[in-house]
């Protein structure tokens, strides 16, 4: 039975364009990204684009105290490493069991100390509610910050009503490294009006870029890998980590903050499939859904997690952490590369009272690939495999 692999496989053309293609520039590779008057910054990563945001507040300080940043508590651990490094005073507010904010909880946190910065996430392509966000960030002072990176463009909903959004391409698209930062001079906060300039933030954008250490060998060993499995050549499977296993992501060494030329080369050959990837993405994971879930006969202990954007992956919820182990070790018995999310920070990990919802979904939720490159042919073979081995 053919692989499949946790992320989408480069095709010939893509192949041949990555070694090929003339870049576009920055501007033209934005487009698909931005609305009118938007500005926007490619970073190899969004946890860059994170730090540009948060030096550019800090900007303001003038080196006074450290400016404030309010995350989700169900949030990756390995993407706030450039903060951590900046002394950023990180804090974590509790979401519901639909993955949207606390906002009782939000205004509780807020006697304490209020946000300069609160990120909110649409967490696996589903559209994360923004009316009280933004009532809270005009009360607080704080520029609210869209988390898309689980959303390949903009949708209704999405990218509309924050003060910068951060999208995440080489999450959805075959591609080393990629995510761009886009401004909206005329969100919220009405950055175009503040007593600064775009000429700060473009500073800051190229001097994190200009950092030392780049190397282009990252981003070809990556193609040659991606070559040699599109050929049709994949490692032996092997199984992943164990159900609730948490390295410790504290301090890990992202790539360089600059996008490679390949990445660049490959997004350019791109741009104009983006509808097609959204709707094959949609595809797979209805197909997983129709396949894992409605045809599941002890689906009473499973379901669907919401998604109907653009999905990053397909999550499958369950009723206790038995459960999910029990399903993420019988999956992988059978070959699927699935995954738990994310790596919770050990803020949140180590405070369960505050962070119960967030924990409880790290322990009763697991994640499969739905990228483009993968056939609905494959789904069938491995559902119907599932079955027969729990019925062996």
């Amino acid at each position: 039975m053919p692989t499949i692999t946790h992320a989408p496989l480069l095709t010939r053309s893509i192949m041949l364009a990555a070694l090929t293609k003339t870049v576009h520039p920055d501007s033209e590779l934005s487009i698909p990204w931005c609305r009118s008057g938007d500005r926007a910054f490619w970073f190899s990563r969004s946890a860059w684009s994170l730090m540009a945001i948060a030096q550019w507040r800090q900007h303001l300080r003038a080196g006074e105290t450290p400016i404030v940043i309010w995350l989700p508590d169900f949030f990756c651990n390995s993407s706030l490493t450039p903060l951590r490094r900046m002394a950023m005073k990180l804090r974590f507010y509790p979401v519901t069991v639909l993955l949207e904010p606390d906002m009782d909880a939000c205004r509780a946190m807020s006697i304490e100390s209020c946000p300069d910065l609160f990120i909110l996430v649409h967490f696996f392509g589903q559209k994360a509610p923004t009316h009280d966000a933004t009532k809270f960030c005009a009360e607080t002072g704080a520029w609210l910050v869209e988390d898309a990176a689980h959303v390949l463009s903009p949708l209704q909903g999405i990218g509309e009503h924050g003060d910068f959004i951060l999208y995440s391409p080489h999450k959805h698209l075959p591609l080393p490294d990629g995510a761009v930062l886009v401004v909206r001079l005329n969100g919220p906060a009405n950055l175009a009006s503040q007593p600064f300039s775009m000429k700060t933030l473009d500073d800051i954008c190229q001097n994190i870029i200009a950092a030392p250490g780049f190397s282009k060998m990252r981003s070809i060993l990556w193609l040659v890998k991606r070559i040699i499995q599109g050929i049709g050549i994949r490692a032996r499977w092997k199984p992943v980590a164990k159900f609730l296993t948490e390295d410790d992501t504290t301090n890990l060494e992202l790539e360089h903050p600059k996008m490679s030329s390949h990445a660049k080369r490959i997004l350019s050959g791109l741009l104009g499939t983006l509808d097609d990837v959204a709707d094959m993405r949609r595809r797979n994971r209805q197909l997983w859904i129709q396949a894992l879930v409605t045809a599941n006969p002890n689906r009473q202990v499973m379901r669907s997690v919401p998604g109907e954007a653009t999905p990053y992956l397909a999550g499958f919820a369950f009723a206790d952490e038995t459960q999910a182990e029990k399903t993420y070790l019988q999956w992988q018995q059978v070959g699927l590369p699935v995954t738990t999310w994310p790596d919770l920070p050990p803020e949140v990990s180590g405070n369960t009272a505050m962070h119960r919802t967030a924990v409880k979904l790290r322990k009763t939720r697991i994640y499969l690939p739905v990228h483009q490159t993968i056939a609905p042919q494959q789904i069938k073979e491995f559902a119907a495999r599932i079955s027969r081995e729990a019925y062996a």
